[in-house]
């Protein structure tokens, strides 16, 4: 069992976005998904994203239910593309583990598998 802090995530998502145009990204963890919070460099644009998880073939995945734009809902197509960049960050994280199960608790992920 591998646990993962709202910190853990956070200081992740902050290293793999240095020379990105992010200025600031918040996440925290509930039990219903990820809720994440970026803005842009210039402080114009403001990203809330609701992630959940799920197990796929013993590989994470995330869908993006909701996303809003400086508090304006964002197209499914839009999401669509903001899901699928999520998963490839989940790809890159994924060493060589099978992940059964993923557990969501306030301010903590649990994820359960097997290392190969």
């Amino acid at each position: 069992m591998l646990s993962v802090s709202e910190h853990d995530l956070t200081s992740y998502l902050q290293h793999n976005l240095q020379g990105a145009p992010v200025d600031a990204v918040t996440l925290w963890i509930e039990p219903q998904g990820v809720c994440v919070q970026a803005s842009a460099r210039d402080g114009d644009l403001v990203l809330c994203a609701l992630l959940e998880l799920c197990v796929v073939d013993e590989t994470p995945q995330l869908t993006v239910p909701s996303a809003t734009l400086n508090g304006r809902r964002l197209p499914r197509w839009l999401s669509a593309s903001l899901a699928k960049a999520a998963n490839d960050v989940v790809v890159d994280m994924q060493r060589a583990w099978r992940v059964e199960r993923i557990e969501l608790a306030q301010g903590r992920a649990r994820v359960y598998g097997v290392i190969d």
